[in-house]
């Protein structure tokens, strides 16, 4: 993708011209198949731009293909294939993420929440580009949001609505240094989203679910930790204290162990 950064702007400037009608007659905005290619993602990347250029205007049509994208990739993860195009599927996850964070708190809960059941059945190593994804999602939410909270990369959200295009020309070393800031910021900004969205117990509980889940079936140990972090961050009234002595307890093991 990063090879067809320019003729990929050129591609989204003619694709504007086009009526919707049209793109709907060819099935361009459909994603039905579980395998990745760089077709659908080159496809992913149009649909987004295109959604956060007021492309769409009818009714609830840009939400719509906001959601469609974030149960295409949640899908993703459950793919063999997905760690051979995990770079692919990152920079496509920012494009995903910087058009769901201009929706409302209630659209990018109802995005996340979808997520979040997915995730459940995610296991290995795509559990890595999961909490990646979801890094990226709360990350670009919370810059979208509100001036007032300190993101990683604010440098990359200022410009057109073309923004995201400017990950698909960085190196993937590059890449990997700005999702690993993202990573780290993701338990204060999910937390600052359930706090904002009056949903911490909600969210709380699906974490909590798949922290379990995962640990269960022996997911690398940073995206558990990560998880729990997150329950700490995030913790709801009705969170039990033995629970979160528990979360407590094993999040001080792990960093003793370090």
């Amino acid at each position: 993708i990063i090879e067809r950064f320019s003729m990929l702007e050129i591609y989204i400037l003619c694709l504007k011209e086009v009526p919707t009608d049209f793109l709907d007659e060819t099935n361009f905005a459909v994603f039905t198949g579980s395998q990745v290619s760089d077709k659908a993602l080159i496809r992913i990347i149009c649909i987004m731009v295109l959604a956060r250029s007021g492309y769409f205007t009818e009714g609830n049509r840009r939400s719509s293909e906001i959601s469609k994208a974030v149960a295409w990739f949640a899908r993703q993860q459950l793919s063999a294939e997905t760690i051979v195009h995990g770079n692919s599927l990152r920079r496509v996850a920012f494009e995903i993420a910087l058009s769901a964070a201009e929706g409302s708190s209630a659209s990018m809960q109802d995005a996340l929440t979808n997520l979040l059941e997915s995730l459940l059945l995610v296991t290995g190593d795509n559990c890595t580009l999961c909490v990646e994804f979801l890094a990226i999602l709360m990350g670009c939410w919370c810059q979208n949001k509100s001036s007032t909270i300190q993101n990683s990369l604010a440098f990359l959200f200022v410009g057109t609505n073309q923004q995201g295009l400017k990950l698909h020309s960085l190196h993937d070393s590059t890449l990997q240094s700005i999702l690993e800031m993202f990573v780290h910021d993701l338990p204060w900004n999910l937390s600052t989203f359930c706090h904002i969205s009056r949903s911490p117990g909600l969210i709380t509980k699906q974490i909590w679910r798949i922290c379990k889940n995962w640990s269960e079936q022996g997911a690398p140990s940073h995206n558990v930790e990560c998880l729990q972090k997150i329950l700490c961050c995030c913790r709801a009234v009705d969170t039990s204290e033995q629970d979160f002595a528990s979360l407590s307890m094993s999040l001080l093991t792990a960093n003793a162990c370090c």
